[in-house]
């Protein structure tokens, strides 16, 4: 069975807040936070967000290996499995959602197939190449007429695009890597990561259709880096440095780097990202995994979502944000005290996007202000 669940401590994990950098911010806000869990079911996971719908996997009751695709609509009764054992298949996952369709998996003994559908289990689409000798296949994420992800050949992971308005695949895998795989698409380009053996590092990419058309992002001194999202002129991701990993961003080069990793987090990464709104987890020495969102392009912009959850859930990671206006909805994965993954949902109100450039500007300053205060002292 696959499934994702971060390294989280599960031993003595505490649910003590993790303090939050902006007080400006979590004011204008208010999050609240449901459960996704379906009655009856046995796990449940959320990975996908789009205009009403959410996405992940449901994990059939009595079964501890047996997952399949589901989508909500707001609640947990809503839910609506994705059904792929009709044409032969025994299960899947969503990963990705935009507008009406979804994208993720499906799998059986033998294989993995790269699927799409339209909310509902009659639209299944395989989007496994037919030509190529290709392995397995997997689709993350899905804007307008793309899809990206990766496929398998010779046992290495490869980036892959599907253009589902020409039926089109193309092969990202660039000359020099070992493995590779996208997770984000604007629409237009494609962003994700390689792992290049000369230079014994993941470097963070930006394709654009082509293999070896790509803008390498990844930062100075970094020794490591991958794009998780992103949208026409934002990147998020992580990068490593020290031996810790740390939550990134970038606007489409790799001087535009900014570190958005909270002070007291030890491991930081983005998920998702709308442009403006943020959204992944952080790591807290002695407090354990937090879902987090940054409403700025600064850590000043960091607001923990764990605690909107209630006292029910001991960790938790954000894996998706969409937003209808000025209404912003967070999907991800809570660990419940019993020890059960759940599948979790966020919303909350927020500024106008104009008012969100603004509060980005006014933390990006902050910073550099606090920044020249801390060399000033450093030098006096």
């Amino acid at each position: 069975m696959r499934f994702y669940v971060p390294q989280w401590p599960l031993l003595a994990v505490l649910s003590a807040l993790m303090p939050v950098v902006s007080a400006e911010c979590q004011a204008q806000t208010k999050w609240i936070g449901r459960s996704l869990q379906p009655t009856g079911a046995k796990e449940s996971q959320g990975n996908a967000s789009a205009t009403g719908v959410q996405g992940g996997t449901y994990v059939l009751p009595n079964s501890a290996s047996t997952f399949m695709p589901a989508v909500w609509r707001g609640n947990f009764q809503s839910v609506e499995i994705l059904d792929p054992t009709a044409m032969g298949w025994w299960g899947g996952e969503v990963l990705g959602a935009h507008g009406v369709r979804q994208v993720g998996y499906v799998y059986s003994d033998t294989a993995y197939h790269a699927a799409m559908w339209s909310s509902s289990a009659s639209t299944f689409v395989d989007l496994q190449p037919t030509t190529g000798s290709y392995g397995s296949s997997e689709a993350r994420f899905i804007y307008a007429n793309q899809v990206v992800g990766k496929v398998t050949k010779s046992g290495n992971s490869r980036a892959a695009l599907w253009d589902i308005s020409t039926g089109t695949f193309t092969d990202l895998h660039p000359t020099g890597a070992r493995t590779s795989g996208a997770s984000a698409t604007d629409g237009v380009r494609q962003g994700g990561g390689a792992y290049f053996t000369d230079l014994a590092m993941d470097r963070a990419l930006i394709w654009n259709r082509s293999p070896n058309d790509y803008v390498d992002v990844t930062p100075a001194g970094s020794r490591g880096a991958s794009v998780r999202a992103m949208t026409a002129d934002t990147q998020v991701g992580r990068a490593n440095f020290s031996n810790r990993t740390y939550a990134a961003l970038w606007h489409n080069t790799a001087e535009s780097f900014i570190n958005l990793a909270p002070p007291e987090a030890y491991y930081s990464t983005i998920a998702a990202t709308t442009g403006e709104v943020h959204v992944g987890w952080a790591r807290i020495l002695d407090v354990g995994d937090h879902a987090c969102a940054w409403i700025s392009d600064s850590p000043d912009g960091f607001i923990d979502l764990h605690p909107a959850l209630g006292p029910g859930y001991v960790a938790s990671d954000a894996r998706a944000v969409s937003r209808e206006g000025n209404i912003i909805t967070v999907v991800g994965t809570a660990l419940a005290t019993s020890g059960r993954l759940e599948a979790v949902m966020w919303t909350a109100t927020v500024p106008a996007p104009g008012a969100l450039a603004i509060a980005s500007l006014a933390g990006l300053l902050a910073a550099r202000h606090r920044r020249r205060d801390r060399f000033i002292d450093e030098q006096a």
